[in-house]
């Protein structure tokens, strides 16, 4: 992973309230069959949804920090344009782990072939990660370990076969909660050192 973009709405309100939905955007260098993605989520709500680049590029522009001079007479202000999306997504799930594990396979979604993984016991999470092609290093390991007992799920997603490194899409969350939350201590042990990320609310 050389790079991460990521946008969280907080709703309060409507069918979604209680919820937060976060747009991630990886930049990823590799082969596809070498990829893949673990995000830890305390659930999911609905379905999950692949989002246009162009959605957070614009959102980057126009939320970038800008410094415009002192009028020299008056004028109206300047007001940024905004960004709104809405959509729905579908979900469909089968149960499919090993025992102290739960596996959820999701709908596949743009290049992505998602599961919603959990366990109460981290060895045995871990071990099906590595079994099933997710590199779980030892670094990364007290991570996972520390989020298995905060009582968090795992999304966890590859290419599918089809797909290539360029088909890489940010993808769209939504889970429970009022908080945002960047899961920064496993984003740390799977990254370029240094490497960027942007995060707009």
């Amino acid at each position: 992973q050389t790079a991460e973009r990521v946008l969280f709405e907080v709703n309060s309100e409507g069918k979604l309230a209680g919820t937060v939905t976060v747009t991630v955007e990886i930049s990823y260098t590799g082969s596809p069959d070498d990829f893949s993605w673990v995000l830890p989520v305390s659930d999911l709500v609905g379905g999950l949804e692949v989002v246009p680049r162009q959605a957070l590029q614009v959102l980057d522009s126009v939320t970038s920090p800008q410094i415009l001079p002192p009028p020299t007479r008056c004028t109206r202000p300047l007001l940024p344009p905004f960004f709104q999306d809405e959509a729905v997504a579908i979900r469909s799930s089968a149960e499919d782990g090993s025992p102290g594990v739960e596996v959820e396979n999701l709908e596949r979604v743009g290049p992505y072939e998602p599961q919603l993984v959990s366990s109460q016991d981290p060895r045995a999470l871990i071990d099906w990660l590595n079994e099933n092609d997710y590199l779980i290093t030892a670094e990364m390991e007290p991570a996972v370990a520390d989020y298995v007992s905060a009582g968090m799920k795992f999304l966890a997603m590859k290419l599918a076969p089809d797909a290539e490194v360029s088909d890489v899409a940010p993808i769209s969350i939504t889970y429970p909660g009022e908080e945002p939350m960047v899961p920064l201590v496993l984003t740390s042990v799977s990254a370029e050192p240094e490497m960027g990320v942007l995060v707009m609310i």
